[in-house]
């Protein structure tokens, strides 16, 4: 048959219309000539030449009616059923690969999962084992005296937890005997037993946790945070809102950074515990200071002051390398820990201010020389007795506040060999007797406050001869005699508190030549006469003026005459 040129009907199917019309022949043999006609020409190859037909969508592929083919060539006439487009083989194969693709993400997918699981659940299993280890089988051994760490025991471990009772062997040593170990460690809800179960149980994200050191600091830290009631700071406690979290205590984190904590250089040991001011705000932290902290082996500064700490002072006779302990404004009671001197001899600041402590102030320190210490101040507690003549073993103080205590006696005379003294503070004391003119040997003297006590006396010459000295305070003793012309001689006095003694004669002229006078009060004594005018001619208010200055000139007869005074008052 010659090329297909039927017309396809609208109403029937144009592919089974066309097939229909043509009945395709299954004779095989020579092929005829090719026609020399365009219109006749027949491919040889089906991939030659496709004719294809627009039927409203449907895509009909349709070859010739007879392909000529060589006997036993093995070629097979195909119909166009058969054939299939190319567009559809591309199509199936990307299907395909996007089938393997979506197969070996969720593959992938499955696996991370299974993998998570495994971890999370082997965490866990290993969380509730060392718990149910330090609160079931470690509990039930608390009842029979501790064994000495073995050797073993000091040995670092690579893990970042540690079982109860290997945190227990470790801490053991640091304290005198089973006995007192036991006694601690048998109440559960101890300060000590609660930073032992902390220490087992908390996971560190820095460093080794398992090294001895480290348990050692971690625990000394947390029977600290413990026995001060911690989760009620103000500050970096665990329930706490105003603290940088990557400086909150008992985290995680290396010890080294939480508040108020400062190690050396490569972290190998807590050097300074130093809560500073904050302002003068309240931290709340409360409670007692504990022996553990003395476990610090090389801690050197201790500075917390409004805690309030009550309570005793702990035995830390085990440290020996404190330079500064800093502790104003708590409630600590008892005696004052004297041993602190013998046992440091770097110390250098020693600080309690506004405190209970009771009793003889620096008993026993026969064994000692002298020491480093410079600053020691105990203003305001309830301290009594005399001043002993150890004091004199203090060579190289600057700095001796005392006052605001029940103190009795004279003044020792070895008090007076102190002569690196800056600063000499006895006020509201009960001590008496005269100033000793070996006071001119004091020659750095700046500070010397001796108001409200029961000294007396006449002021020896000896005291004019401190050149340095800024401020002078006698109110409220029992000073007789006339007042010197030599207080021209104290050339750096700002303040001079003379007032309520027992002094007597005119005001000398030596005040008008004190550069620096800012504060004169020289009422309630027996005084006459009159203030000079060059006196008055120093008020004012600005830095070199006397902006105080007060005398018995209250009445219509008053005893001295001021018309620059700033006050008249009436004398006590």
């Amino acid at each position: 048959m010659g090329p297909i040129d039927a017309e396809v009907s609208s109403t029937t199917n144009p592919t089974r219309n066309l097939l229909e019309q043509r009945e395709p022949s299954t004779e095989v043999g020579p092929s005829p000539p090719p026609s020399s006609g365009p219109d006749s020409a027949v491919p040889h190859n089906l991939n030659d030449k496709v004719y294809g037909f627009d039927t409203g969508g449907v895509a009909a592929y349709v070859v010739p009616d007879v392909i000529p083919v060589e006997k036993d060539s093995g070629l097979k006439i195909v119909d166009a059923f058969d054939v299939v487009p190319e567009y559809q083989i591309i199509e199936k194969g990307k299907k395909k690969k996007r089938l393997f693709l979506l197969g070996g993400i969720f593959l992938l997918v499955v696996v991370m999962l299974i993998v998570v699981a495994v971890v999370v659940l082997t965490l866990k299993k290993r969380s509730n084992a060392d718990t149910n280890f330090a609160t079931d089988n470690d509990r039930n051994s608390m009842n029979a005296p501790s064994q000495a760490p073995s050797t073993s025991l000091t040995t670092a471990t690579t893990t970042n937890t540690i079982s109860f009772d290997k945190v227990l062997s470790i801490i053991e040593s640091h304290y005198d005997g089973t006995e007192q170990f036991d006694a601690i460690f048998s109440d559960e809800s101890s300060p000590q037993y609660r930073a032992a179960t902390w220490v087992a149980n908390n996971v560190s994200t820095d460093g080794n946790i398992g090294s001895d050191d480290r348990v050692i600091r971690r625990f000394a830290l947390a029977t600290f945070y413990f026995a001060t009631n911690g989760d009620e700071w103000f500050i970096c406690g665990r329930e706490s809102t105003s603290c940088d979290v990557s400086r909150e205590w008992l985290t995680g984190a290396n010890e080294c950074d939480w508040y108020a904590i400062k190690c050396n250089q490569d972290d190998s040991h807590i050097t300074e515990i130093f809560f500073d001011g904050n302002g003068g705000k309240p931290r709340n932290i409360r409670g007692t200071l504990p022996y553990e902290l003395s476990f610090l082996s090389k801690l050197a500064v201790f500075i917390l002051p409004r805690g309030p700490i009550s309570g005793t002072f702990p035995d830390w006779s085990k440290l020996s390398t404190l330079q500064q302990l800093l502790l104003n404004e708590n409630q600590f009671e008892g005696s004052f820990p004297t041993y602190l001197l013998r046992q440091n001899p770097l110390i250098r600041t020693i600080s309690f201010n506004s405190n209970n402590f009771q009793g003889q102030l620096l008993q026993d320190l026969s064994s000692i020389d002298s020491t480093a210490l410079t600053d020691f101040s105990v203003n305001r507690n309830n301290l009594s007795g005399p001043i002993l003549s150890q004091i004199g073993k203090l060579s190289s103080l600057r700095t001796l506040n005392i006052g605001e205590n029940g103190f009795t006696g004279t003044l020792p005379e070895e008090l007076y060999t102190l002569t690196n003294l800056t600063s000499l503070d006895l006020r509201y004391t009960n001590l008496r007797g005269k100033i000793s003119p070996d006071i001119g040997a004091l020659s750095r003297l700046i500070n010397f406050i001796a108001g409200n006590t029961e000294m007396s006396g006449t002021l020896p010459e000896q005291l004019f001869s401190l050149g340095e000295l800024q401020t002078l305070d006698l109110s409220f003793g029992n000073f007789t005699g006339s007042l010197s012309e030599s207080f021209s001689n104290l050339t750096n006095l700002d303040v001079a508190l003379l007032y309520n003694n027992g002094f007597d004669g005119t005001i000398p002229s030596g005040f008008e030549r004190l550069p620096f006078l800012q504060n004169l009060q020289l009422h309630a004594n027996d005084l006459s006469g009159s203030v000079s005018e060059e006196l008055c001619n120093r008020r004012g208010e600005g830095f070199k003026d006397i902006q105080v200055l007060t005398v018995d000139c209250l009445g219509d007869a008053p005893e001295v005459s001021c018309t620059c005074c700033t006050n008249c008052p009436q004398g006590l």
